[in-house]
């Protein structure tokens, strides 16, 4: 780690209180050096973290934290904040050898007052705290009188809950600070009708009368120098202990105080461990083309009838952007406006394609259910990150299955090899009804023609007798690693490629009920709610001619939050290693 003198002497905010304003540039310097320095070991959320240390140093030397509530959205950008909150020894960890996590934290810190990882939620928590804080000052409880901080930015006032706590908070009535965290970015550049109004508040230093603000019932300020903690000091403490709801407008700039992130934002939002000096990875990742780039790219060149749809995260990059600019659309952070606008897309005859990872497909539940399945629209909804892994626990794709198997009308699957996957997009370009794919990391390439798909039809990719594997999606390679070890000790399974999450086979599971004693059901996701849970139904009241049930054995992820736990650790704990699995079938 680098020498940081004055950071190094503050264990919590009263320590930062010491310094003079005219050191917290140099503070702020030491940051941003030491956060280069960690996240070009470990990776993770550069852009949105170098460009707010100012901002936090600020807010931190005027307010009173824990006292004073300050609430961030998203939270990717609180590296500094935990720093400054005696967090340095853990900041320094990997975060699965008790490091600090990429987000706030509930466990870590009385600093931190939820544990966020989802966008524009900063403004209606902060508004819940300041809500109880005036029930309790009128119940007589004079200690009730903190400030309340919702720090917004990074692309979070493109998602609709971001306005309807502003909306809320505009009527408040009593202290209410949102400070707006302008980078001009979100994930990548942002879209919408609204930055335009935004640009014209930066241009005219918070002049223009076109407020969006000042319309929801909101004071204003502005701050151009959203990246001079002397300047925000100021700001700020002519705010603190305000007696109603005001938000201050910061113009900062994101990947500030490192070359690459500050000339490319988009790439440099999250990243992988990096050389500093050069911007290049420490690691070179796979290199091979990327399947839903590839077809969606051929896709849209031959059916100028069809489109794809992101929510503010560029998994896709900006190669269907630069070639396709009339048939991509990205709507910001707001998954439940992308679903319900590709519901829209499809009824009145183009075909959308929504391209999301697992981990924000529950932010459009209401969506996904009621505009988009119970109409009965032929959208595609392409799931990207689906299973278990190491990821935070506000980032975990375990969801999806116990989440979309059971909505009326949606036809969900789950290839098993890259060949597979292009062949399920194939099929459901042409399906009059809502289809998703689950496109899951550790896919096989596939050897071999992909059998045609039919709807609801299962595959047989081995015949044997006794013990049944079904193996879902990239499972499937799990199930073929159980077969051999079975083998060795004289059985002979059958192997099962389900291929639909949402619709079993059951003429083929029925199949199963005289010729097996043992069905074994392997899902990468959480088995509460999920694909083995239906199976198991299915067969409990389906005895064979000598009045057996078939054991059904569902191996997957437990209900629990996980954060950042190793996956191998997770996979042990489940008991999914092959070995396990054989173990439990047989034992």
């Amino acid at each position: 780690m680098p020498t940081t003198p004055l950071l190094s002497a503050i264990q919590n905010p009263d320590d930062l209180k010491k310094l003079a304003v005219n050191q917290l540039p140099a503070l702020s310097a030491e940051i941003r050096e030491t956060i280069i320095d960690k996240l070009s070991k470990v990776g993770g959320h550069i852009g949105p973290n170098l460009g707010i240390v100012e901002a936090t140093v600020a807010l931190h030397y005027v307010f009173d934290s824990p006292k004073d509530k300050i609430v961030w959205d998203v939270s990717h950008q609180s590296n500094t904040h935990k720093l400054l909150t005696g967090r340095q020894a853990q900041f320094a960890k990997f975060h699965a050898e008790g490091g600090c996590s990429g987000f706030t934290s509930i466990s870590e810190s009385p600093h931190d007052f939820f544990n966020v990882g989802h966008t524009s939620t900063a403004v209606s928590l902060a508004g819940g705290l300041a809500k109880a804080r005036d029930l309790k000052f009128r119940a007589g409880d004079t200690s009730a009188n903190e400030n309340i901080i919702a720090v917004l930015g990074d692309g979070s006032l493109s998602g609709g809950e971001a306005f309807e706590g502003l909306n809320v908070a505009g009527a408040l009535g009593s202290n209410f600070i949102v400070l707006f965290n302008d980078n001009e970015m979100s994930i990548d550049p942002n879209h919408g009708g609204l930055y335009g109004s935004l640009n014209l508040l930066r241009h005219t230093q918070g002049g223009s009368p076109n407020n969006i603000f000042k319309a929801l019932g909101l004071d204003y300020k502005y701050v151009e120098h959203g990246n001079d903690a002397v300047a925000l000091v100021a700001a700020l403490r002519e705010i603190k202990d305000i007696d109603h709801p005001i938000v201050l407008h910061i113009h900062t700039k994101k990947g500030k105080g490192l070359k690459w992130a500050e000339e490319d934002p988009a790439h440099w939002h999250y990243h992988n461990p990096f050389d500093v000096a050069t911007g290049k990875l420490l690691k070179q990742t796979n290199s091979a083309p990327d399947p839903t780039l590839e077809y969606l790219s051929a896709e849209l060149t031959k059916n100028s009838k069809a489109v794809v749809v992101v929510a503010g995260t560029p998994m896709l990059g900006t190669v269907l952007q630069q070639s396709h600019p009339h048939q991509y659309i990205d709507v910001g952070i707001a998954e439940g406006e992308a679903v319900a606008m590709s519901s829209g897309i499809a009824k009145n005859g183009v075909k959308p394609y929504l391209v999301v990872a697992s981990t924000f497909v529950q932010r459009a539940y209401d969506q996904i259910m009621q505009d988009w399945c119970l109409n009965n629209t032929p959208a595609t909804l392409i799931i990207l990150g689906g299973g278990i892994s190491s990821a935070d626990h506000t980032h975990a794709g375990l969801y999806d299955i116990p989440m979309l198997s059971n909505i009326p009308n949606l036809v969900y699957l789950a290839p098993t090899s890259v060949k597979e996957y292009q062949k399920m997009l194939e099929w459901v370009a042409v399906q009059p009804f809502p289809t998703a794919i689950r496109f899951s990391g550790g896919l096989t390439e596939g050897e071999g023609e992909v059998a045609p798909i039919e709807l609801g039809k299962s595959q047989i990719v081995q015949n044997g007798s006794e013990v049944a594997l079904v193996g879902l999606g990239n499972f499937l390679g799990k199930a073929k690693e159980v077969s051999v070890l079975l083998q060795s000790r004289g059985i002979l399974p059958t192997i099962i490629n389900p291929r639909f999450i949402t619709h079993l086979d059951t003429e083929l599971l029925a199949s199963l009920v005289e010729t097996h004693s043992a069905v074994a059901v392997l899902e990468d996701g959480m088995l509460s709610g999920g694909f083995a849970e239906h199976i198991a139904r299915f067969f409990a009241d389906k005895p064979n001619s000598n009045g057996k049930i078939l054991r059904v054995h569902c191996f997957g992820a437990k209900k629990e939050w996980t954060d950042g736990v190793p996956y191998s650790t997770l996979i042990n704990r489940y008991h999914l290693n092959a070995e396990q699995i054989v173990e439990g079938i047989l034992g």
